[in-house]
C-alpha cells in the first residue's frame, strides 16, 4: 500500500475510507502500547515481524466475510443462486465436463447468452477472485477454475446470436493476472456478441501506448476491466493525456469491476462511466 491513499487502500480491502482510517489508528495505538510495554520490560524482540498493513488486512477479514454473507440474490437479474452454486462447485473441483454441461443446458433451455456471460460467468469469476484474494480459496482450486471459465466464455460467445457487425472498435485494458484476464475475456465476448470489434490489451502498458492505440483506431470506448488500485496512477495519467489531446471527446471511458466495482465513488471522481 506504499504511495496509496486511504481511499485506494479501502478499495483493495473492500472497506470505506473512514473505516480504513479507524483501523489504522487502532493498529498504531496497539503497536505503540506494545512498544512501550516492551521497552519497560527491556525486551523488544517480540516486535520483529509485526506488519501494520497485514494487521489492517487481518482486521478487515471478518468484515469482508460478513459483507459477502449479505450479498443480494441474483434471481431478479436472470440467474438463480442454484445455477451459480452448481457451476461454482464444478469449477473448484476442476470438473470441466460438469461445468460445460451446466452451461450447455442453460443455452439449450433458451437462457440469454448475454446474461450467461455478464451475470453468471462474470459474477462467478469475481467471487472466485475475491475468495482467493482473501485466502478462503486454495490456489489449486483457483488455478483449476479459471481456465474452465475462459473456455466457457468462448463457448458461450460462439453459441450467441451475433449482432450485425457495426465496425466500431472497443479497447479493453485489463490487469496481467489470470483472474483479470478471464474477466476481460468475458467482457470481450459480450461486446463481440453486440457487434463490436474488440482490441484487448493487458496491463501494465504505458499511458502513451494506450493513447497511441486510441489515436490509431478511434474506438468508441476505452474500457478498464478489473483494474486494481495499483493501476490507478497509470489510469489517471491516461485520462489526463486523453483530455490534453482532445481524444476524450471521441472515446468514451468506462470501467467494469475491480477497484471501481468496490469503490463506485471513484468513477465519479475520475469522470469514468461505471
Amino acid at each position: 500500500f506504499e504511495q496509496m491513499t486511504m481511499k485506494e487502500i479501502g478499495a483493495v480491502l473492500d472497506l470505506s475510507e473512514s473505516r480504513v482510517s479507524q483501523m489504522r489508528s487502532s493498529v498504531l495505538a496497539r503497536m505503540k502500547a506494545l512498544a512501550e510495554n516492551l521497552s519497560i520490560d527491556g525486551d523488544e524482540s517480540n516486535l520483529d515481524g509485526i506488519d501494520p498493513v497485514k494487521a489492517v488486512a487481518s482486521a478487515a477479514e471478518s468484515e469482508s466475510i460478513a459483507s459477502s454473507q449479505h450479498s443480494t440474490p441474483r434471481d431478479d437479474r436472470g440467474m438463480s443462486e442454484s445455477q451459480m452454486e452448481g457451476l461454482f462447485a464444478s469449477l473448484v473441483r476442476g470438473d470441466w465436463k460438469g461445468a460445460v454441461h451446466r452451461v450447455d443446458e442453460m443455452i439449450g433451455a433458451g437462457d440469454s447468452c448475454h446474461d450467461i456471460l455478464s451475470l453468471l460467468l462474470w459474477d462467478t469469476t469475481e467471487i472466485l477472485c475475491r475468495l482467493h484474494r482473501d485466502e478462503r480459496l486454495s490456489t489449486l482450486s483457483y488455478s483449476m477454475a479459471l481456465p474452465i471459465l475462459a473456455d466457457l466464455a468462448a463457448r458461450v460467445g460462439v453459441a450467441a446470436p451475433r449482432a450485425m457487425e457495426n465496425s466500431e472498435p472497443v479497447v479493453i485494458c485489463t490487469g496481467n493476472g489470470t483472474g483479470e484476464q478471464v474477466l476481460a475475456t468475458i467482457c470481450a465476448e459480450a461486446l463481440r456478441c453486440s457487434g463490436y470489434t474488440v482490441l484487448l490489451s493487458a496491463l501494465p502498458v504505458s499511458a502513451d501506448e494506450v493513447v497511441d492505440l486510441i489515436r490509431e483506431h478511434r474506438p468508441v470506448a476505452l474500457t478498464f476491466v478489473a483494474a486494481s488500485a495499483g493501476d490507478l496512477p497509470m489510469l489517471r495519467t491516461t485520462l489526463d493525456l486523453l483530455r490534453a489531446t482532445g481524444l476524450h471527446e471521441l472515446t468514451r471511458v468506462a470501467a467494469v469491476g475491480g477497484v471501481f466495482g468496490r469503490l463506485p465513488l471513484l468513477s465519479a471522481e475520475l469522470a469514468v462511466d461505471l
